[in-house]
């Protein structure tokens, strides 16, 4: 469980250093260069895990008590470490985001969106 928060951990601060709206991009391509080191098993099976978050995210947000976001986004971001076309979706959401937060008087948030 320790590996699996540090690798969280590590994958966060290197998309944390990287601009808005090139995060998820740079996330793929990180991905790709080490595809040949990762077993077949491990890859598809983080994938099946991205788009069973997504489905749950999706149903949880359609159900009353259960917010989606909390498994739709990190599916989502699974699954654009693994495509490109949802990787470039995902960093012009990105972007969105950060123009609203803009509008926030908190600085904290804003930190997020640096470019």
């Amino acid at each position: 469980m320790s590996q699996m928060k540090d690798h969280f951990k590590k994958t966060y601060d290197q998309m944390s250093n990287v601009p808005a709206g090139e995060r998820f991009k740079d996330q793929y391509n990180r991905r790709q260069s080490k595809k040949e080191q990762t077993s077949w098993w491990r890859y598809h099976g983080l994938t099946l895990l991205g788009v069973i978050l997504l489905l749950l995210g999706i149903l949880g947000g359609l159900s009353p008590g259960m917010p989606g976001i909390i498994f739709g986004i990190p599916g989502l971001a699974i699954i654009a470490s693994r495509s490109i076309t949802i990787a470039k979706i995902m960093d012009k959401a990105d972007l969105l985001l950060c123009k609203a937060l803009e509008r926030i008087p908190w600085d904290r948030l804003k930190s997020a969106c640096k470019r």
